[in-house]
């Protein structure tokens, strides 16, 4: 079966890879989203959590209640909507999703035939959730209780899908350089600010990394305090912002920070970017910060944290490193004293060195975070002298 199965790839070798690099190219563009693709988001994602959560709910209430008929006709009910939700969504989003599959299926192909050395976790999961479950329901022959556990695996399956575009997921997604990790950054790069700031920050009990930068309004105010208290940092610089201001740049530079890629445009939806626009936003950043310091870039900070299947090829093929962080300020929120006064004690027992991330790029319009950034980044500095 299996010499049959390879013959025919073979066979067919030149018509599929024909089509594969026909679509290859065929990515999803989320660079300007209207309010009409991000209703038609919203609705699959709607579908998803009335047709999976309220059976599941239904379910419950019918084995607490024993009882059988209404929670049928609630969760069959429920389960139908959310199929005519999805397609609705999946029209409104257009073309950005109609070539879905066919992208993907170019995008198997060629892994088929050229298959490469860079194994992604999050490319092989839900192939195999479903080879599980296939395998589960000829073992349990679908039997009732095999019924409640599937209902149940499917929604942590598509929760954990969804939670994974919304909340930082670089550290679990990818190799990413947090704290402890520094210094292997220092054996893969022949870098002279690695070699020079990664044995100093050895020694810190905290490395501060900020992010968006640059901006004339605030970074100013943080070089100042860094340069008073002679601390190096790491600056996460978008692209757009070091062409907008490319002296500021070349200050941040020369006093001796470390700069890392931050993306061109710190588009929100990062997880949802395709390989050639993830590819872009990297490669066009790091030629604009090359060419305004001098040095290359070989760290890559995602914006908000945020990873998918395309990302560990690409740092791969640039010869890059992610970045994460240990401790989030959450400097860009309205934070409550009582907030402040719990992130400052959990730096109390975070270990060394600890990366904190704050902020010096005021993207939200008509909030300034610029107060509350420098005031929590001088009571750290009190902190660290503190305790000492």
């Amino acid at each position: 079966m299996l010499k049959k199965i390879k013959r025919i790839l073979q066979e067919k070798k030149e018509p599929l890879l024909a089509f594969a690099q026909e679509f290859k190219d065929v990515e999803h563009n989320y660079k300007d989203l209207s309010p009409k693709f991000l209703f038609g988001l919203f609705l699959i994602f709607i579908s998803f959590v009335i047709g999976w959560g309220v059976p599941l709910a239904a379910l419950w209430y019918g084995i607490t209640h024993s009882t059988i008929a209404l929670p049928a006709l609630v969760g069959t009910l429920a389960y139908g909507l959310g199929w005519v939700l999805t397609p609705i969504g999946l029209a409104i989003t257009a073309k950005d999703n109609i070539y879905y599959l066919r992208y993907f299926t170019a995008k198997f192909i060629l892994r088929l035939y050229n298959p490469l050395d860079i194994p992604s976790v999050m490319e092989i999961i839900t192939p195999l959730f479903i080879a599980a479950l296939i395998i589960l329901w000829t073992i349990f022959k679908w039997t009732t209780p095999f019924q409640i556990s599937l209902i149940t695996l499917v929604c942590i399956h598509q929760i954990l899908l969804v939670i994974s575009l919304l909340v930082p997921n670089i550290q679990l997604l990818s190799r990413t350089a947090r704290g402890k990790d520094l210094d292997v950054l220092q054996e893969l790069y022949s870098d002279d600010d690695l070699a020079r700031l990664i044995p100093y920050w050895k020694t810190c009990r905290f490395i501060f990394r900020f992010d968006d930068g640059v901006d004339p309004a605030i970074t100013p105010d943080i070089l100042r305090i860094l340069e008073r208290e002679e601390v190096y940092a790491i600056f996460a610089i978008t692209g757009q912002h070091a062409e907008q201001y490319p002296e500021l740049v070349q200050t941040v530079a020369a006093q001796g920070h470390l700069i890392v890629n931050h993306s061109y445009s710190h588009p929100n939806l990062f997880s949802l970017l395709g390989e050639k626009r993830l590819r872009e936003e990297m490669v066009q950043t790091n030629r604009i910060l090359q060419n305004l310091t001098g040095k290359e870039i070989h760290i890559f900070a995602p914006p908000i944290g945020h990873s998918n299947i395309f990302l560990r090829k690409t740092l791969h093929l640039q010869k890059m490193t992610a970045l994460g962080w240990d401790v989030n300020s959450h400097d860009v929120l309205r934070l409550s004293e009582s907030k402040k006064q719990r992130f400052l004690a959990s730096l109390l027992t975070a270990p060394q060195p600890t990366i904190l991330l704050f902020h010096d790029g005021l993207y939200a319009p008509g909030i300034s975070h610029k107060a509350q950034t420098l005031e929590l980044l001088e009571k750290v500095f009190a902190l660290q002298k503190q305790t000492r």
